[in-house]
């Protein structure tokens, strides 16, 4: 059961919500106009304030062995990557930063059930969660 965590409690931790590797990658997603340096910048600014600051993903490459062999993908330094992330660490982190085009996706959800806020970003295609952005603004 996911129990909500105080905000005092919870480590200096961003969740980046991107599932899969080729959202930095290959140009069909919103995150390719992300500067692969962001994150560390990103990082190395507000470990100024907070030097146990990190921004964390749960990312994987879903390509076959075959597509990854012949062009692996990089994940942006800045980001530490678990692989796979469970609710008790979504919980324990301060922010959801939301990337792409997760129309549908449960993640910001989740976040907003365990009181994670979730920064989601507008874009040339519109709001970046179709359901959340009919919350409006808070």
């Amino acid at each position: 059961m996911k129990r909500y965590i105080p905000f005092d409690q919870r480590k200096h931790r961003a969740y980046v919500l991107a599932k899969y590797t080729h959202f930095f990658n290959e140009g069909q997603h919103e995150a390719k106009d992300i500067p692969h340096d962001f994150f560390q910048r990103a990082t190395d600014e507000l470990r100024q304030r907070w030097p146990d600051f990190e921004i964390v993903g749960a990312i994987t490459d879903n390509r076959s062995e075959q597509e990854q062999k012949e062009k692996p993908h990089v994940i942006p330094s800045g980001i530490r990557n678990f692989g796979k992330l469970g609710p008790a660490e979504l919980a324990h982190s301060r922010l959801l930063l939301g990337i792409g085009l997760p129309g549908l996706s449960p993640s910001p959800w989740r976040g907003l059930t365990m009181g994670l806020p979730f920064l989601n970003p507008g874009h040339s295609g519109g709001r970046q969660h179709n359901t959340i952005a009919k919350l409006g603004e808070p």
